[in-house]
C-alpha cells in the first residue's frame, strides 16, 4: 500500500510539472526584481510578457523558468541539464527573499 501511495505522489508531481501548473501565489511579475546577498552577490529575476521568468547570478543565466511543485518556487537551469529550484519567501503579500542553492538573497525595494 505504501509503495502504491508513493508512486501516486510521484505521478502527481510529474503531471504538475509536465502540465505547467505554477505554484506561485502572486502574479509572476511580483517575483521579478533584484535580490542581494552580502556574501554571494546579486540574483536577478526578470519578468517576460506571458508569465515567464528568468534568473541570473553573475554569468549564469537560465532560460525561461519552469513550474516547480513547492509553493512559491520555480525551476531554473543555470547550468545546462542541471536544474535547480528557487524558493521565494512571501510576507504580508510581498516577495521579500529568494533562496537558491541554499543561499538566501533579500529582495531590494524600489
Amino acid at each position: 500500500m505504501l509503495l502504491k501511495t508513493v508512486n501516486m505522489v510521484i505521478l502527481n508531481v510529474s503531471v504538475m510539472v509536465m502540465d505547467g501548473i505554477w505554484q506561485l501565489e502572486l502574479p509572476h511579475e511580483e517575483y521579478a526584481g533584484t535580490y542581494i546577498s552580502e556574501l554571494f552577490g546579486t540574483l536577478e529575476i526578470k519578468y517576460i510578457v506571458g508569465n515567464q521568468l528568468t534568473a541570473q547570478v553573475g554569468n549564469l543565466k537560465s532560460p525561461v523558468a519552469e513550474p516547480y511543485t513547492d509553493p512559491n518556487s520555480i525551476r531554473v537551469e543555470m547550468i545546462p541539464r542541471s536544474g535547480s529550484v528557487i524558493h521565494f519567501n512571501i510576507e504580508e503579500g510581498i516577495v521579500v527573499k529568494a533562496i537558491w542553492d541554499g543561499l538566501t538573497y533579500t529582495k531590494m525595494t524600489d
